[in-house]
């Protein structure tokens, strides 16, 4: 199965999903990066590779993010717990 296939609702399926994009995004591998890893610092990515990261979640996933609540996410684990709170609160 793709990193980027979507299965369901599980909640690793989704981390699995966000990590497997923003990996791409930010030229690594998804088995590279922890979800301590910050999106900035660590991961390189900068404002318009991180807007690009989010539309490609929308595109991948039945979710709408809110740009400025998803600017305050600083490691990829809050990207990732923030896109699983959207998707399970839907």
């Amino acid at each position: 199965m793709s990193d980027l296939a979507w299965a369901g609702r599980h909640p690793d399926d989704i981390r699995r999903c966000v990590r497997a994009i923003v990996a791409r995004v930010a030229g690594r591998e998804s088995d590279e990066l922890s979800p301590a890893a910050r999106l900035q610092e660590d991961l390189n990515v900068d404002s318009l590779e991180f807007l690009y990261a989010l539309q490609e979640i929308e595109g991948h996933l039945p979710v709408t993010i809110d740009v400025d609540g998803a600017a305050r996410s600083v490691t990829l684990g809050d990207l990732e717990d923030l896109v699983v709170r959207r998707l399970l609160d839907e």
